[in-house]
């Protein structure tokens, strides 16, 4: 079966979206990494870290369930309204219910009350934006030509307001206004489309539902953003800001490459769960087409990241962050780990096998980040053996998951033979 018209359209979408926005933000981060050092730049990477774990957490586990549900049904209205409902009032709930969490940890750490009010707010246009919905229909054209819209007034935004003595969060609240903007954009084309919803309040009884069904699901994503995003602010939190600053950059760069590996999950996770729900048949061979592209892709940008590096990153940062490209090289080695434990989770959510397994297994990985980045920060390794944790972390997890998931991977794999 070949992939349909719309699946290249939509996978073309976001990676020319996400293209851009990396390309536009290639001419954002040298000005920025230039006129502010580590020290100053790290804190706010630590607050936009520890905001994007509470992210995770308020989006309670809804960018897999909501998404497959939504793919599976797509065409009724009632169905994508009530899920909608659904949807917006628990994430929105939970992501103002943590804002004192996240500005109780902030005070702790003694950074400004202001970047408890700024550095958050993309987290609240973040469970707004219906990206579940655009997702679930496999309709990510518009959704990509906001971001890149977005992408273009924050270019223009910093080099018309942020100048060297100004406070690194008018790069935070630049974010904040222009996420809320291209959120509200969102709902309008959304409801003027033929995907458009009606809002169904959901019963007490179904929210409580969703937050036990759910709840092994964003239980095991937090964890796993604890030892990939949330790895600045502990860096922060255990160490320096500067030594979060260094990391933090270097992690900017390798969120590059993960967004461009991500796409092709992006586009086909919605398309295979579909599959799935009309024909198990139909849907094996996109699953297992999706894995060969999304690591053959991950290699090739491996040895990419190892030849161009050296060169292009002094570059980019200046020589006070030279610190990162040697991390930035070890990241890239765990990118066909990432992919392959992607897969994985993938495969596990679409036969709805025990979450519960799911979760421990990252909540495992997260404990053996957590005590390997304690011991670095303790013996006060160099910044390079930061790199070696996350490298150790992913093959870590890829075992895990290998390990339980082995006997119905070949069952697949069988099926697939035959």
């Amino acid at each position: 079966m070949k992939p349909s018209p719309s699946t290249f359209r939509n996978w073309l979408a976001l990676l020319i979206e996400q293209g851009s926005r990396h390309l536009l933000g290639l001419l954002v981060l040298p000005y920025l990494l230039r006129i502010y050092s580590p020290a100053v730049y790290g804190p706010l990477l630590m607050a936009q870290a520890l905001a994007g774990v509470l992210a995770i957490l308020s989006d309670y586990g809804f960018n897999f369930t909501a998404v497959q549900a939504i793919a599976e049904n797509r065409a009724d209205l009632l169905h994508r309204s009530r899920i909608s409902g659904e949807v917006l009032t628990l994430r929105s709930s939970l992501a103002l219910l943590l804002w004192p969490v996240y500005g109780l940890i902030l005070v702790r750490l003694h950074l400004p009350l202001a970047y408890v009010l700024i550095c958050y707010l993309p987290v609240l246009t973040g469970v707004w934006f219906p990206n579940w919905i655009y997702q679930g229909v496999e309709q990510m054209v518009w959704p990509a030509r906001l971001q890149i819209m977005g992408q273009l007034l924050f270019v223009g935004g910093v080099f018309g307001w942020v100048q060297a003595g100004t406070s690194p969060l008018r790069v935070a609240g630049l974010q904040a206004g222009i996420a809320l903007l291209t959120t509200l954009s969102a709902w309008i084309l959304l409801q003027r489309s033929s995907w458009a919803i009606q809002w169904i309040t959901p019963s007490f009884q179904r929210v409580w539902q969703l937050i036990r069904e759910n709840f092994p699901v964003v239980l095991g994503v937090a964890a796993a953003v604890l030892f990939t995003t949330g790895n600045t602010f502990l860096i922060g939190a255990w160490g320096t800001a500067a030594l979060a600053g260094i990391f933090g950059v270097a992690w900017k760069f390798f969120s590059v490459l993960l967004t461009l590996t991500n796409q092709l999950q992006t586009v086909l996770y919605p398309k295979i769960s579909r599959l799935k729900h009309e024909n198990q048949v139909l849907a094996t061979p996109v699953l297992y087409r999706y894995l060969y592209l999304a690591v053959g892709g991950s290699l090739l940008l491996c040895i990419g990241v190892q030849l161009c590096f050296p060169w292009l990153l002094p570059w980019l940062t200046g020589p006070a962050y030279l610190r990162s490209l040697g991390l930035i090289e070890i990241l890239a080695y765990s990118l066909p780990l990432v992919v392959l434990n992607a897969w994985i989770t993938n495969f596990m959510f679409l036969n709805q096998r025990k979450h519960w397994t799911f979760s421990l297994i990252l909540l495992l990985t997260a404990v053996w980040d957590l005590m390997a980045v304690h011991a670095v920060l303790y013996w006060h390794l160099n910044a390079d053996s930061l790199g070696w944790v996350y490298l150790s972390t992913e093959l870590f997890e890829t075992t895990l998951l290998l390990f339980l998931y082995w006997r119905p991977l070949s069952r697949l794999k069988a099926c697939l033979s035959n």
